[in-house]
């Protein structure tokens, strides 16, 4: 099973759709929906297999499973997923009809267009005294 690596990412999730902002990097993500919700679930522990029966009882083809192990591969390798430890499943709530919108399609993109200022952003070093700029 797998986590989100909260430590170093963060994750906000506005109308459904999931932006999360590497720390250490600035490269940033987006998914759709769909996407979010599996996201979530993955992230919340629930095993890949028990997400792709979820959406072959919606109707998802027999290669669902084979594109959610790509998917999940894929936030792997950038390591917003992370191995968890295995408990009891959690409830997979992914909703049939976003999922068979979106073509049962995982999407995720990446963007570094404002990696430099999500890096250098001071809001990451204030203190309790607040944030005191260094004045050339």
């Amino acid at each position: 099973m797998y986590k989100f690596d909260d430590s170093r990412f963060f994750c906000d999730i506005n109308d459904g759709q999931a932006i999360i902002i590497d720390s250490a990097t600035g490269i940033y993500f987006s998914m759709s929906p769909f996407s979010t919700q599996v996201f979530e679930a993955l992230g919340a522990g629930a095993a890949p297999a028990d997400i792709a029966a979820k959406l072959e009882g919606f109707g998802a083809s027999a290669d669902t499973s084979a594109k959610l192990d790509e998917f999940v591969s894929r936030l792997k390798e950038r390591e917003i997923l992370t191995d968890g430890t295995a408990s009891s499943p959690p409830p997979i709530e992914i909703n049939a009809d976003q999922a068979k919108g979106s073509d049962f399609s995982f999407t995720f993109d990446e963007y570094n267009n404002m990696q430099e200022m999500l890096v250098i952003d001071p809001v990451h070093d204030v203190s309790a005294d607040g944030w005191k700029p260094v004045l050339a």
